[in-house]
């Protein structure tokens, strides 16, 4: 649970802003805190459990259909043939939870064109 008026560290580093203090607009930054602090945050770990468990149940647990629906709802797009490649190597020695975390982690995931 989070204060109204106290802020969250990893929010903190991702310049969002005191909850009790009025902020018309953000400034945007881009620093190595900011992806530390999304590759080693419990939250940022617990989401990427959430998500890998959420696959699991809309797509089963064999194939790529896992690995496919990932790049839907985190990138918005199919994965490319060897970005699907990569991640099935991925996924069968580390699992579908650092695939999660790995997309969480992308540029493309980050920022909105």
């Amino acid at each position: 649970m989070n204060v109204n008026s106290a802020g969250n560290p990893m929010l903190e580093s991702l310049d969002c802003p005191v909850p009790s203090v009025k902020t018309p607009k953000r400034p945007s930054t881009t620093t190595a805190l900011q992806a530390l602090s999304l590759m080693n945050n419990d939250f940022a770990n617990r989401m990427a459990k959430a998500f890998a468990e959420r696959l699991t149940r809309e797509a089963g647990s064999e194939g790529d259909a896992r690995i496919e629906r990932a790049f839907r709802l985190a990138l918005a797009r199919a994965p490319q043939q060897d970005e699907l490649n990569r991640s099935r190597e991925l996924v069968e020695r580390y699992g579908l939870e650092q695939l999660c975390w790995g997309l969480f982690n992308t540029s493309e995931f980050l920022y909105v064109d």
